[in-house]
């Protein structure tokens, strides 16, 4: 999934070369295994997330849903996906649902499968759109994945 360790140790870096840091006074901020409060919520806000995404791939899902599934407000799930994955959270489920199908291609019958029906299933009703959006993550069409399946 997401190294969220790495992530936080990177931004520290950063924050610390351009002296942004939080607290300079406090010595755990120091200690790379150190998670101020607001990082343990938003960490644990995204993995939440992250997970109810994954297990609703098929499912219209709204900010709103996400909202009421993890008792949160859209100001804090806004800005913990940005503060984390630099992305907002209905990006990240757009690339997830794109994964899926991806996934999806490459198992089906390239003689029995349409990739329409396996967009829609995913929730991609703007073929244009979708087209456009899985060129741009897979670096080929939907057709020429379905056509490489591995068998």
């Amino acid at each position: 999934m997401f190294n969220f360790q790495e992530e936080r140790s990177l931004k520290r870096e950063n924050d610390q070369k351009s002296g942004l840091t939080n607290n300079p006074s406090n010595s755990n901020t120091s200690d790379p295994n150190f998670l101020s409060e607001k990082e343990s919520r938003q960490i644990k806000l995204v993995k939440h997330a992250d997970a109810f995404m994954r297990d609703r791939l098929t499912v219209s899902i709204t900010v709103s849903d996400l909202c009421q599934e993890l008792k949160t407000s859209p100001f804090a799930l806004y800005s913990a996906f940005g503060e984390y994955l630099g992305l907002p959270p209905m990006q990240y489920l757009k690339i997830l649902r794109l994964q899926g199908v991806h996934r999806a291609l490459k198992s089906a019958d390239p003689q029995t499968a349409k990739v329409t029906d396996m967009a829609r299933c995913y929730g991609f009703w703007n073929m244009g759109q979708f087209l456009i959006d899985y060129i741009i993550l897979f670096g080929e069409s939907p057709s020429t994945t379905l056509k490489k399946r591995r068998g």
